[in-house]
């Protein structure tokens, strides 16, 4: 099967995965690096924003960038629109779900839900990506 031969050709082979459930997964436990260090600073160590919105940008990125079918083209992101409802506390557990919502041209739109231990949601993000050529950036 030949590779795509433009960003928004690689982006339509992902069109298949907008359903009702995740396309994809991912878990990890919240390292002390990620605390939110203004509070951390208190005592108090739970998963900053910023850190939260790196953990679902990493899961989406590779997530999608695995199904482009040509490494000649990878996603980059473009727009986030976070909600960060409660706290994770640094050695929790905490899981991304990442759901493919539209393909427009080679923009790709996304929502994740990151939930901790026992299901309580601790935030969602729309992300959009847009695909590129890998060798754009050198």
């Amino acid at each position: 099967m030949a590779g795509p031969s433009s960003p928004a050709e690689a982006a339509r082979r992902l069109a298949g995965l907008a359903v009702s459930g995740p396309f994809c997964t991912r878990e990890t436990v919240v390292p002390e690096e990620y605390a939110a260090s203004h509070l951390a600073r208190r005592g108090v160590k739970v998963l900053s924003t910023p850190c939260m919105l790196l953990l679902v940008e990493r899961t989406l990125q590779e997530c999608v960038d695995e199904r482009l079918g040509d490494p000649g083209f990878v996603t980059v992101g473009v727009r986030a629109d976070v909600r960060h409802h409660r706290p994770a506390p640094v050695g929790s557990r905490v899981r991304v779900e990442g759901y493919l919502l539209s393909v427009r041209g080679p923009r790709i739109l996304l929502y994740a839900r990151v939930t901790g231990e026992g299901g309580a949601l601790i935030g969602e993000v729309i992300h959009e990506r847009a695909v590129v050529e890998s060798g754009r950036f050198g």
